[in-house]
């Protein structure tokens, strides 16, 4: 259920009604806002990719690059299923390896590896999915003008309208099959949410961060 929706309603507004779904609790955080819609409605919206290799005339996109996120695990297999390069950069050689085995063709360590370097040898670049802040910040705005580039940030409540009913035919579906693959660090107990917070800000954490509060 949605948490953003304040007042009283006698009844729910579309938006805010839940959704029954067949998976199991541990991987329904893989269909939220924050992880799943994210990537699924923001790649839908802006990558401007197509599945098809051989339509050219439509298809502008051939290789990406994002960095470590946990919505960027659905991005990345979101991408390699419309035929695109992916490559991909984590400050951690465990988090590296993690990418490698969802699909992407070049993963490296930003804090070990000269990102320079790898854009040279496997670019160059038709797509950049920026989620959070990293090493990877824009350095000459001038280059939007002169490489006629296309910046989009979003909000994706705001894309709902147009691939919630998409999302949630597609994405549940190849999550319970196992074709959708991704990883949580789960911590069991509220006394942990301080340690839990820290890791995340110090980018400690190996993947996404669940506090588990009980079994049931």
């Amino acid at each position: 259920m949605s948490t953003s929706c304040p007042g009283l309603y006698t009844s729910a507004p579309r938006e805010c009604q839940v959704r029954r779904t067949t998976l199991k609790n541990d991987r329904l955080n893989q269909l939220g806002t924050s992880i799943g819609k994210t990537a699924y409605m923001a790649w839908k919206e802006h990558s401007k990719a197509v599945k098809d290799p051989s339509d050219r005339k439509s298809r502008w996109a051939d290789t990406m690059l994002l960095d470590a996120h946990p919505a960027s695990s659905l991005v990345i297999q979101l991408a390699k299923l419309d035929g695109l390069k992916v490559i991909a950069s984590a400050g951690s050689d465990e988090k590296v390896k993690f990418m490698e085995s969802i699909g992407a063709d070049v993963a490296f360590n930003y804090k070990t590896t000269s990102t320079a370097e790898v854009l040279a040898k496997h670019g160059p670049i038709d797509v950049i999915t920026k989620i959070k802040f990293t090493i990877h910040e824009i350095q000459n705005l001038s280059l939007v003008t002169g490489k006629s580039l296309s910046i989009n940030g979003f909000i994706v409540s705001r894309l709902h309208h147009k691939y919630e009913e998409d999302f949630y035919a597609t994405i549940p579906g190849k999550i319970a099959s196992g074709e959708i693959k991704y990883s949580e660090e789960i911590t069991s107990g509220l006394d942990k949410v301080g340690d839990v917070i820290l890791a995340v800000q110090k980018g400690t954490n190996k993947a996404k961060a669940v506090i588990k509060v009980a079994d049931e």
